[in-house]
Protein backbone atom coordinates (compact mmCIF):
# COMPACT_ATOMS: atom_id res chain seq x y z
CA UNK A 1 0.00 0.00 0.00
CA UNK A 2 1.17 3.50 -0.74
CA UNK A 3 2.26 5.60 2.21
CA UNK A 4 1.88 9.41 2.16
CA UNK A 5 5.19 10.05 3.96
CA UNK A 6 7.11 7.72 1.63
CA UNK A 7 5.46 9.26 -1.46
CA UNK A 8 6.26 12.79 -0.30
CA UNK A 9 9.84 11.95 0.66
CA UNK A 10 10.61 10.01 -2.53
CA UNK A 11 9.18 12.68 -4.82
CA UNK A 12 10.89 15.48 -2.88
CA UNK A 13 14.20 13.82 -3.80
CA UNK A 14 13.40 14.65 -7.44
CA UNK A 15 12.94 18.37 -6.82
CA UNK A 16 15.54 20.53 -8.55
CA UNK A 17 18.35 21.65 -6.27
CA UNK A 18 19.47 24.81 -8.07
CA UNK A 19 18.61 27.02 -11.04
CA UNK A 20 21.63 25.71 -12.95
CA UNK A 21 20.14 22.20 -13.15
CA UNK A 22 17.84 21.55 -16.14
CA UNK A 23 14.35 20.93 -14.83
CA UNK A 24 10.80 20.13 -15.80
CA UNK A 25 7.97 21.94 -14.01
CA UNK A 26 4.72 20.37 -12.88
CA UNK A 27 1.57 21.96 -11.48
CA UNK A 28 0.11 20.81 -8.19
CA UNK A 29 -3.28 21.22 -6.56
CA UNK A 30 -2.70 24.79 -5.43
CA UNK A 31 -3.09 27.17 -8.35
CA UNK A 32 0.03 29.09 -7.45
CA UNK A 33 2.33 26.06 -7.13
CA UNK A 34 4.69 24.94 -9.88
CA UNK A 35 7.34 22.50 -8.73
CA UNK A 36 10.57 22.06 -10.66
CA UNK A 37 11.88 18.52 -10.94
CA UNK A 38 15.47 17.69 -11.84
CA UNK A 39 15.19 16.48 -15.44
CA UNK A 40 17.76 13.69 -15.06
CA UNK A 41 16.31 12.39 -11.79
CA UNK A 42 12.77 12.60 -13.17
CA UNK A 43 13.67 10.59 -16.27
CA UNK A 44 15.37 7.96 -14.10
CA UNK A 45 12.24 7.62 -11.94
CA UNK A 46 9.46 7.70 -14.54
CA UNK A 47 8.96 3.95 -14.38
CA UNK A 48 8.48 4.06 -10.60
CA UNK A 49 6.05 6.98 -10.84
CA UNK A 50 4.09 5.29 -13.62
CA UNK A 51 3.88 2.11 -11.54
CA UNK A 52 2.48 4.13 -8.61
CA UNK A 53 -0.15 5.62 -10.91
CA UNK A 54 -1.06 2.14 -12.11
CA UNK A 55 -1.59 1.10 -8.47
CA UNK A 56 -4.17 3.89 -8.37
CA UNK A 57 -5.75 2.80 -11.67
CA UNK A 58 -5.05 6.21 -13.24
CA UNK A 59 -3.92 4.58 -16.49
CA UNK A 60 -7.37 3.05 -17.00
CA UNK A 61 -9.30 6.31 -17.38
CA UNK A 62 -8.85 9.29 -19.71
CA UNK A 63 -10.28 11.65 -17.07
CA UNK A 64 -9.83 11.35 -13.31
CA UNK A 65 -10.82 13.41 -10.30
CA UNK A 66 -8.40 14.42 -7.58
CA UNK A 67 -10.24 11.84 -5.50
CA UNK A 68 -8.89 9.16 -7.86
CA UNK A 69 -5.37 10.02 -6.70
CA UNK A 70 -6.28 9.28 -3.08
CA UNK A 71 -7.48 5.72 -3.74
CA UNK A 72 -5.91 2.49 -4.86
CA UNK A 73 -7.30 0.67 -7.86
CA UNK A 74 -9.35 -1.57 -5.52
CA UNK A 75 -11.00 1.49 -3.94
CA UNK A 76 -9.00 1.43 -0.70
CA UNK A 77 -8.00 4.92 0.47
CA UNK A 78 -4.24 5.41 0.83
CA UNK A 79 -4.38 9.16 1.50
CA UNK A 80 -7.16 10.54 3.68
CA UNK A 81 -5.91 14.13 3.57
CA UNK A 82 -5.97 14.40 7.38
CA UNK A 83 -2.61 16.16 7.76
CA UNK A 84 -0.42 18.64 5.93
CA UNK A 85 1.91 15.76 5.14
CA UNK A 86 -0.98 13.92 3.44
CA UNK A 87 -1.75 17.05 1.42
CA UNK A 88 1.90 17.52 0.47
CA UNK A 89 2.13 13.90 -0.69
CA UNK A 90 -0.85 14.42 -2.99
CA UNK A 91 0.47 17.82 -4.15
CA UNK A 92 3.87 16.32 -5.04
CA UNK A 93 2.32 13.27 -6.72
CA UNK A 94 0.12 15.44 -8.94
CA UNK A 95 2.91 17.89 -9.80
CA UNK A 96 5.38 15.09 -10.54
CA UNK A 97 2.82 13.23 -12.68
CA UNK A 98 2.17 16.47 -14.56
CA UNK A 99 5.91 17.00 -15.12
CA UNK A 100 6.15 13.44 -16.49
CA UNK A 101 3.27 14.02 -18.89
CA UNK A 102 1.18 11.28 -17.23
CA UNK A 103 -1.49 13.62 -15.86
CA UNK A 104 -2.24 16.92 -17.56
CA UNK A 105 -2.52 19.92 -15.27
CA UNK A 106 -1.77 22.80 -17.62
CA UNK A 107 -3.18 26.34 -17.56
CA UNK A 108 -6.41 25.25 -19.29
CA UNK A 109 -6.95 22.45 -16.78
CA UNK A 110 -6.27 24.79 -13.87
CA UNK A 111 -8.81 27.30 -15.23
CA UNK A 112 -11.35 24.52 -15.83
CA UNK A 113 -10.95 23.41 -12.20
CA UNK A 114 -11.30 26.96 -10.91
CA UNK A 115 -14.52 27.27 -12.92
CA UNK A 116 -15.73 23.87 -11.67
CA UNK A 117 -15.14 24.88 -8.04
CA UNK A 118 -16.66 28.33 -8.48
CA UNK A 119 -15.33 31.70 -7.44
CA UNK A 120 -15.63 31.31 -3.67
CA UNK A 121 -14.57 27.67 -3.43
CA UNK A 122 -11.62 28.17 -5.79
CA UNK A 123 -10.07 30.40 -3.13
CA UNK A 124 -9.41 27.21 -1.14
CA UNK A 125 -6.79 26.16 -3.70
CA UNK A 126 -5.30 29.63 -4.11
CA UNK A 127 -1.93 30.54 -2.66
CA UNK A 128 -3.62 32.25 0.26
CA UNK A 129 -6.32 29.59 0.71
CA UNK A 130 -5.07 28.33 4.07
CA UNK A 131 -5.22 31.83 5.54
CA UNK A 132 -9.01 31.93 5.18
CA UNK A 133 -9.33 29.19 7.81
CA UNK A 134 -8.68 29.25 11.54
CA UNK A 135 -6.41 26.20 11.34
CA UNK A 136 -5.04 23.54 9.01
CA UNK A 137 -7.67 21.00 10.08
CA UNK A 138 -10.46 23.28 8.81
CA UNK A 139 -8.60 23.93 5.56
CA UNK A 140 -8.04 20.20 4.99
CA UNK A 141 -11.73 19.56 5.71
CA UNK A 142 -12.59 22.07 2.98
CA UNK A 143 -10.14 20.33 0.62
CA UNK A 144 -11.79 16.97 1.37
CA UNK A 145 -15.38 18.17 1.16
CA UNK A 146 -15.22 20.77 -1.63
CA UNK A 147 -12.11 20.22 -3.74
CA UNK A 148 -11.30 16.51 -3.99
CA UNK A 149 -14.42 15.50 -5.89
CA UNK A 150 -14.53 18.62 -8.07
CA UNK A 151 -11.07 18.78 -9.63
CA UNK A 152 -10.50 16.83 -12.84
CA UNK A 153 -7.46 15.96 -14.92
CA UNK A 154 -6.86 14.34 -18.28
CA UNK A 155 -4.49 11.39 -18.19
CA UNK A 156 -2.24 9.75 -20.75
CA UNK A 157 -2.86 6.07 -20.03
CA UNK A 158 -0.73 4.88 -22.93
CA UNK A 159 2.23 6.91 -21.72
CA UNK A 160 1.77 5.58 -18.17
CA UNK A 161 1.60 1.97 -19.38
CA UNK A 162 4.67 2.36 -21.62
CA UNK A 163 6.68 3.95 -18.83
CA UNK A 164 5.64 1.30 -16.29
CA UNK A 165 6.52 -1.53 -18.68
CA UNK A 166 9.88 -0.16 -19.73
CA UNK A 167 12.89 1.39 -18.11
CA UNK A 168 13.59 3.24 -21.35
CA UNK A 169 13.15 6.98 -21.40
CA UNK A 170 10.01 8.34 -22.99
CA UNK A 171 10.21 11.29 -25.35
CA UNK A 172 10.17 14.62 -23.54
CA UNK A 173 7.07 16.75 -23.57
CA UNK A 174 8.69 19.85 -25.14
CA UNK A 175 6.17 22.39 -23.80
CA UNK A 176 6.82 21.19 -20.25
CA UNK A 177 10.61 21.37 -20.39
CA UNK A 178 12.24 24.53 -19.10
CA UNK A 179 15.83 25.03 -20.20
CA UNK A 180 18.24 27.27 -18.41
Amino acid sequence: MLNPREIKDSIMELVVSSREVPFVAGNGILTSVRIGFDKTKLEANKQRIATMLQELGVDEYPLISLNSLTRLKNGEVWNQLRSLEDFQALEFLLACSDACGFIHNNACTIQMNINELGDLNSLIISGAGRTFFDNDAQWLEAIRSVVVNNMYFLTDGIRIKKAAASSQELPETPARLIKN
